[in-house]
């Protein structure tokens, strides 16, 4: 679970400097040259995202400055916009996460992360490859912390998981690895599916299928009005209930769980 954070950021460097990496992918017989530059007003990431494959070059302008993370293994853990995504490798440049999916024929994804501000997920930016190795924008969002990558055994898809939304405390003084009763605003994940050579797609019922499995479900709208509640006594798992009913429910708990 990730929990909102206020975090403030400010300029990396007096200018950043542009960054070059050289990858292979299966879907090209050449290799990649990935390449950011154009830094930001604010110095917080670089504007253009130009991918050289196969003799060409292909110029991406995300909405949000793409940045790399920073080389200190505990900054990066103490850092949510680089917390890691699960079934995707961080690249030894730092600047994107990669994975591959596909059973006959391996498909590519990087994906480029933004800072988010204050107490809101973070930009999100995946490029696809076709099957010629062009790439293309296989999704873009302002607001999607991804958390995981999980590629079918069934068919030639994968799922992209993320939070539109960060969860904050409603009750209680819970967080990460927290043992204590607490609740929180209701965020449900979002997932979507990815196909060769497509755009991820948001889906709803693999939306509620993958929150009734890890979190609750109550719906693919964020709420302040229904709350999730974690290590409640004689409960395993996470469960919802109405935001105006937490007093009652916390008031039952014997004073050694008590807030």
């Amino acid at each position: 679970m990730k929990l909102a954070v206020i975090a403030l950021f400010f300029p990396l460097s007096a200018a950043l400097a542009a960054q070059r990496v050289v990858i292979h992918i299966p879907e090209s017989k050449d290799a990649v040259t990935i390449s950011l530059s154009q830094p930001s007003k604010d110095d917080l990431g670089f504007s253009v995202l130009t991918v050289r494959v196969n003799g060409h070059a292909n110029v991406f302008h995300p909405k949000n400055p793409i940045a790399c993370a920073p080389p200190d293994i505990e900054a990066r853990k103490d850092d949510l916009d680089w917390a890691d995504i699960r079934g995707m490798a961080l690249d030894h440049s730092l600047c994107f996460h990669r994975a591959e999916f596909g059973n006959e024929t391996k498909h590519t994804l990087l994906a480029f992360m933004s800072h988010g501000f204050a107490s809101d997920a973070g930009p999100a930016f995946v490029l696809g490859f076709q099957a010629d190795g062009a790439p293309y924008k296989a999704l873009e969002r302002d607001e999607l912390d991804l958390s995981a990558f999980e590629p079918s055994t069934a068919d030639e898809t994968a799922r992209i998981i993320g939070f539109p939304s960060l969860s904050q405390v409603m009750f209680g003084d819970g967080g990460n690895g927290s043992t204590a009763p607490y609740a929180t605003t209701y965020d449900p994940r979002a997932v979507y599916i990815i196909s060769p050579g497509a755009p991820a797609k948001y889906s709803i019922e693999e939306s509620r299928l993958y929150n009734q499995q890890h979190y609750v479900w109550a719906g693919p709208t964020v709420s302040e009005n229904y709350a999730v509640v974690y290590n409640y006594p004689g409960r395993s798992k996470p469960f919802g209930i109405a935001a105006k009913q937490l007093d009652a429910l916390f008031a039952k708990l014997p004073e050694k769980n008590k807030p």
